[in-house]
């Protein structure tokens, strides 16, 4: 199986635009900023394999790839009040029929949904392959018991 950092990487304030402003007017915002996540990938080595409602889910050969994708997002100027948080973890996947599955996208999936707005999530294995500044920017929040995972996943933010 390919090993790879999956990547997921979701919008904070969408709902909260979409309650406060006209549909089109948050359709716009968010797309403005799901197109621009996928530029930033993109412009990083990775591959972004979809969007789903207000998220991206993408690929990476290495886990410093996937984190210079993500800090470059938690530091974008984005519009109408809306930030991103991001999940990452490497490990094995599969690719099939232009989507991934496995181990590493439904534990990517896992810290994407527990981390905060502005605030990136990297799993233990992607987090030993950061490069010695990249590590600098993280510490670790502990052992975590993510629901699925047979034992804990040492987390840094």
């Amino acid at each position: 199986m390919p090993l790879a950092c999956v990547l997921i990487s979701d919008i904070t304030g969408s709902t909260q635009l979409y309650e406060t402003a006209s549909n089109q007017i948050a359709l716009e915002q968010v797309s403005k900023v799901l197109a621009r996540m996928r530029q930033i990938i993109e412009s990083t080595g990775g591959k972004c394999v979809k969007s789903q409602g207000d998220d991206v889910l993408s690929f990476f050969e290495s886990s410093e790839q996937a984190f210079q994708a993500a800090w470059t997002m938690l530091n974008e100027s984005w519009p109408a009040g809306l930030s991103v948080h991001v999940g990452t973890y490497f490990g094995e996947f599969l690719n099939h029929e232009n989507d991934i599955y496995g181990s590493a996208v439904n534990t990517a999936a896992r810290l994407s949904s527990m981390a905060k707005p502005g605030e990136i999530l990297v799993g233990d294995r992607g987090y030993d392959d950061l490069t010695p500044e990249s590590k600098e920017r993280l510490l670790m929040i502990g052992e975590i018991q993510l629901r699925g995972k047979a034992n804990p996943t040492r987390v840094y933010s």
